[in-house]
């Protein structure tokens, strides 16, 4: 029996919860990337431009590398201030109704 055949009957063996989960992770992989964010590496503050037919999103969030959201901006910005925060690694983070696309963002000093 073929490996991926055998995945595939534990999954729908284990009930349609964990096929749902399985399908939420395939389609967060899918935003991933898609977010762009510029200029990156940022200092004082930076732009995004979200993926053709996403343009109405709720909000934006910038989240650093412990998973904390550090900073949250209303859905209409187009430019985000991020003054004031320690340099490093973060990941800005647009939801809206398209569904969630993600980022990574370096801050320098």
């Amino acid at each position: 029996m073929k490996r991926g055949a055998d995945f595939s009957r534990q999954l729908s063996a284990a009930g349609p919860k964990y096929i749902r989960a399985a399908r939420s992770c395939k389609a967060r992989a899918k935003g991933r990337g898609a977010l762009k964010v510029y200029p990156n590496p940022a200092r004082n503050h930076f732009r995004i431009e979200v993926p053709e037919g996403a343009q109405h999103l709720e909000s934006v969030q910038l989240w650093d590398v412990q998973g904390r959201a550090v900073r949250a901006w209303p859905a209409g910005q187009k430019q985000f201030d991020i003054e004031g925060l320690p340099a490093g690694m973060y990941v800005v983070r647009a939801m809206g109704k398209a569904g969630v696309f993600t980022q990574k963002l370096i801050l320098e000093p």
